[in-house]
């Protein structure tokens, strides 16, 4: 009998915590903390696109004070980002689901591209304004209301988020 030596490489698997914006963290709460600063950063950013509350239009009549609607313009791709990142933080179940995010950045491109506004949910007093949902384009939006009542009927928007004059 002949003693041979093998080399037995094991593996170890350790816990990391992720943050959104790809930071790693050994310890969960660290990650949290950081999320939690970023959260506030990421929103400070979104509330210079805000254009206007939509309980402020009275859009929905009564009863739209406890909804956070709001109204959003974007500019570029930077856009784009910031609203997919608040996105992900948002809705953490959908961040590793990349047909969801492809989705939403398209309904954020075609803002862009458009030059439509966005109206974003942002929650309720029911979730003490406190999730970030995706309601649509407001020219879409508009649309199917109007086409429900008249199929022949269009909407357009101008910047001021007035009605077009008809001819």
């Amino acid at each position: 009998m002949k003693e041979i030596k093998e080399e037995v490489i094991h593996k170890s698997y350790v816990t990391k915590y992720k943050a959104l914006d790809g930071t790693v963290f050994d310890d969960s709460e660290e990650c949290k903390k950081y999320e939690a600063s970023a959260k506030g950063m990421l929103l400070a950013k979104y509330r210079e696109l805000e254009i206007k509350m939509i309980s402020e239009y009275n859009l929905f009549g009564v009863g739209s004070e406890e909804y956070y609607l709001s109204i959003v313009k974007l500019k570029d791709e930077l856009d784009i980002d910031l609203m997919t990142q608040l996105y992900c933080l948002f809705n953490p179940r959908y961040e590793n689901d990349e047909s969801r995010i492809k989705e939403v950045r398209d309904i954020f491109r075609k803002a862009v591209e458009t030059e439509d506004f966005l109206i974003i949910n942002r929650g309720c007093d029911y979730d003490q304004h406190d999730s970030f949902w995706i309601f649509g384009l407001l020219t879409d939006t508009l649309n199917s209301v109007v086409k429900a009542c008249d199929p022949g009927a269009i909407i357009e928007i101008k910047d001021d988020l007035t009605y077009p004059d008809k001819q």
